[in-house]
């Protein structure tokens, strides 16, 4: 058998036995002598007795190594070496080989590299010096500060108890400072810098949350009303009703009411020729029995826009325009002639009160109307989806069932005309037959019938059904052939003319 691979690097080895032989039962591996020294392949090797119940078991590693020349691999794989005086004359020169540092030209910064480095990144997006920043503040300037630049102040430029130190103590000590690190202790120096920022943030952004967050509010309320107040739709809940306890009643037992979602599987039920289903069904009973409720999601204008509602980013709205009365009422208590937030004061505080009620109207409407329906949502996205879907899906089911009876309207009406056609055609087959059979002074050639436009092609589906023979014909082929010899004793030697 071929031998196993050598162990594991870091097993115990096998136990020696006397001479210094392996154990017994478990092969060696030849040790090969390279010509070069070659890199180590650090592997992690299987043991003989986990190598032996594998695929290696039938692998002969020697026969391959024993047909290979390794030299070309080992001058490509080689280590180099070096003598001792070539190493010691390497260790020497590199000593008296030194590598500067980097040093940033002008004065060195007492912050860390690399908040240094996002500092100056960071300055570049704002774009003011220190004094135009304080200026902004005072003025509380949104055109020179605007609320995304003030965010990157706030978030960035104020220092740690830390770099404050390392800042003050070297203005203190009179040696020139960077240029970030002046930057950074100036603006550190305004006062209320934090709360100024924010204040900007809030500011700046307010008047677009405002303008959101009230139609929201008023389409969730205007939604839950409708919902439940909505006599057609609980109408069609009705029938829905009864068409599921007339399918289940029997075998499930009659039902109380069921979820939202069950509307949506209206579709699911299928009829025997998979044409209609029984949405279907429950439409044209609707149109039948009670055409006013097709209209229902008239009553429902407001669920679409109440679908896109998410209470939870309501929440976090009303939370900012909260933020913000608070950092306008704090600011005021400081500087309460500034005009910025006067005009705040008195045109938008009402506002903000008025939003913060509407929200809460809403939430309030919105359980009601989950409660009313016994549903478990906690988001208009998703309560008020479903009666969108559904109406929706009635809609498109509904002009299927109106094509479906103007089909079936269009049928009727051709097989009706076809029907009048024929029993008009078959009265004038027998009113043309009548006059032929009574005109015995005329000919039957200079007959004249007046007949409606359509008449003649019916005629001839007519005698196409029905056999149809002229009763003057007999009579007149006797007197053309009689005029030929008109003596008695012609006419009676040919008895079938008679």
């Amino acid at each position: 058998p071929p031998p196993p691979p050598p162990p594991a690097p870091g097993a115990p080895p096998p136990p020696p036995v006397p001479g210094g032989a392996a154990a017994p039962g478990i092969p060696t591996k030849r040790k090969i002598q390279t010509e070069h020294k070659l890199p180590v392949f650090n592997w992690a090797t299987l043991p003989y007795t986990v190598a032996k119940e594998t695929v290696f078991s039938s692998l002969n590693d020697d026969a391959v190594i024993d047909s290979m020349d390794f030299g070309p691999f080992e001058a490509a794989f080689r280590l180099e070496t070096k003598a001792p005086s070539m190493v010691s004359a390497a260790r020497v020169s590199t000593k008296s080989i030194s590598v500067p540092d980097y040093k940033p030209k002008g004065p060195t910064t007492v912050l860390d590299s690399n908040r240094h480095r996002n500092l100056i990144i960071g300055q570049r997006r704002v774009a003011l010096t220190a004094e135009q920043i304080a200026e902004a503040l005072d003025r509380l300037d949104l055109d020179k500060l605007p609320g995304e630049k003030a965010g990157v102040l706030r978030s960035e430029f104020q220092p740690s108890e830390e770099e404050l130190e390392a800042l003050n103590q070297r203005h203190s000590s009179g040696k020139k400072m960077a240029d970030m690190d002046n930057f950074l202790y100036q603006i550190s120096r305004i006062p209320r810098l934090g709360e100024r920022l924010v204040l900007m943030e809030h500011l700046d952004s307010y008047p677009d949350i405002l303008a959101a967050v009230c139609p929201q509010a008023d389409a969730v309320i205007a939604a839950s009303d409708s919902v439940m107040s909505s006599a057609k739709f609980k109408k069609l809940l009705e029938v829905v009703l009864a068409f599921g306890n007339y399918i289940n009643s029997s075998r499930r037992g009659g039902a109380f009411g069921f979820k939202l979602s069950t509307l949506e599987r209206l579709t699911d039920i299928k009829t025997r020729n998979r044409e209609e289903t029984l949405l279907h069904w429950i439409i044209r009973t609707v149109m039948d029995k009670y055409p006013e409720v097709t209209s229902f999601m008239e009553d429902l204008v407001a669920v679409p826009r109440a679908a896109a509602v998410s209470l939870a980013t309501l929440d976090a709205d009303v939370q900012h325009l909260r933020n913000t009365k608070k950092a306008v009422e704090a600011e005021m208590k400081i500087d309460a002639t500034h005009p910025v937030l006067e005009r705040f004061q008195k045109e938008s505080m009402a506002k903000i009160e008025k939003a913060m009620k509407d929200v809460e109207e809403a939430k309030v409407m919105f359980k009601k109307a989950v409660k009313f329906f016994g549903e478990e949502s906690t988001e208009p996205s998703d309560f008020f989806s479903c009666f969108k879907r559904f109406g929706d899906l009635f809609v498109a089911t509904m002009k299927e069932v109106e094509q479906m009876r103007k089909a079936v309207a269009a049928k009727e009406a051709a097989e009706t005309q076809v029907s009048t056609r024929t029993t008009s055609a078959g009265r004038k087959v027998q009113q043309l037959r009548g006059m032929t059979r009574n005109s015995s002074q005329t000919d039957g050639l200079e007959a004249r019938l007046e007949v409606e436009d359509g008449v003649i092609d019916e005629i001839i589906t007519e005698m196409k059904t029905t056999a149809y023979r002229r009763p003057d014909l007999q009579k007149r082929e006797k007197r053309e052939i009689g005029a030929v010899d008109d003596s008695s004793a012609w006419q009676q030697s040919r008895p079938w003319l008679k």
